[in-house]
């Protein structure tokens, strides 16, 4: 806040330009004393005073898109009627998107401790406070956005009737515990690599490089293959668009794809450029699936993987089905992916293994149809 007060203009310039995407406030509570005895400030923070961070708040989200995110416990946020009031709060500071985040839920993996015990008499669990939610009239006004689901963490994505987004997220640990403990895979794991190297130089990975098609950079990193196991057969290298330039690509993507995969499962590429992942994935026997946001590089990923999905696979037994069902269409924006997630429900059945919000819907008579309706389908 010293460096805001000071220099507030110049660094709102360099976070402008640096390309930020979003920023995101911390507040607990919509009243002073309330957030303060959460957030514990220093003695005479000037943060901490509601005028300070409403004209501090207003002067980011005049600039960039900004999130207030909030930690839902007993003596703060814990009802419909103090999330009715904080969205309203937020609103008027110009929020674009508010995030009510349940404190993780733990098991006795943990030691007992002053941070445990806390957890312990003020977790409030984001599911009771939906259900608190759909029981108010103006409930049927709001729609579903969109909702994520891995191996501990869940979160429901809501648009009320001002187009504010209201995000209900929840994490237990007592899950992934158990879930890891099982020997099943839930995570998908995204491989970036991290260095690159031009005209024999190492370069950092950093925001704003060219994409790598744009000039000649080459991975540091070469993978030991085994051999003829690896290389695609000569009539694929030879029909492939981008054929003694890209096909590399494959052999070094298929022994990730061994490791983070069993034959059958699926691959997904949320970011998957020309596609090189897919062909990778459909040639060791994996269902393959991709997105991409440029509609250029979607169509030739899409091409790609058709071609070599039509081979059978090298690598394990042959899946249940695998080829380019949903591969590399175009992402125009988030409302689409989770159109798609749901079109394709089985593509994406282990992140969307329970629908929660038709679990609550159900519930109640307003309910959310538009959500109902979509996971019936």
């Amino acid at each position: 806040m010293p460096g805001w007060r000071a220099h507030g203009p110049q660094l709102m310039d360099a976070l402008v330009a640096f390309g930020l995407s979003w920023i995101e406030l911390s507040r607990h509570h919509p009243l002073q004393e309330r957030n303060d005895a959460i957030m514990l400030f220093r003695p005479d923070a000037p943060i901490a005073d509601v005028p300070a961070f409403v004209q501090t708040a207003r002067q980011l989200a005049a600039r960039l898109p900004l999130r207030w995110v909030c930690l839902v416990q007993r003596g703060g946020v814990d009802n419909a009627d103090a999330i009715a009031q904080y969205i309203a709060c937020a609103r008027s500071c110009g929020a674009s998107q508010v995030i009510f985040r349940e404190v993780s839920r733990l098991d006795d993996a943990y030691r007992s401790n002053g941070t445990l015990r806390y957890i312990g008499e003020h977790r409030v669990g984001v599911d009771t406070l939906l259900d608190e939610r759909m029981q108010q009239p103006w409930w049927s006004r709001w729609q579903p956005d969109g909702l994520t689901e891995g191996d501990y963490f869940w979160n429901v994505r809501l648009r009320d009737d001002a187009g504010l987004q209201v995000v209900f997220e929840s994490a237990a640990d007592a899950a992934m515990h158990t879930r890891h403990a099982s020997g099943d895979l839930y995570k998908l794991v995204f491989f970036a690599m991290p260095v690159c190297v031009r005209a024999g130089m190492r370069l950092p990975m950093c925001c704003g490089n060219p994409p790598m098609d744009e000039f000649d950079q080459r991975s540091w990193w070469t993978p030991t293959l085994d051999d003829a196991a690896w290389v695609l057969p000569a009539d694929l290298r030879a029909a492939d668009p981008l054929n003694g330039r890209d096909c590399g690509w494959f052999n070094q993507m298929r022994p990730f794809v061994r490791h983070f995969s069993r034959p059958g499962e699926q691959v997904f590429d949320p970011f998957c450029g020309f596609g090189s992942t897919l062909p990778a994935a459909a040639l060791e026997g994996r269902n393959a699936h991709g997105m991409e946001i440029d509609p250029a590089r979607a169509q030739l990923a899409r091409a790609r993987l058709q071609q070599h999905a039509a081979v059978a696979p090298s690598g394990g037994r042959q899946p249940g089905r695998y080829g380019a069902r949903c591969a590399a269409r175009p992402v125009p924006d988030q409302r689409a992916v989770f159109r798609l997630a749901l079109a394709g429900r089985r593509v994406a059945r282990p992140a969307l293994r329970q629908w929660r919000l038709r679990q609550l819907s159900d519930r109640h008579a307003c309910g959310v149809p538009c959500a109902a309706q979509a996971n019936a389908s």
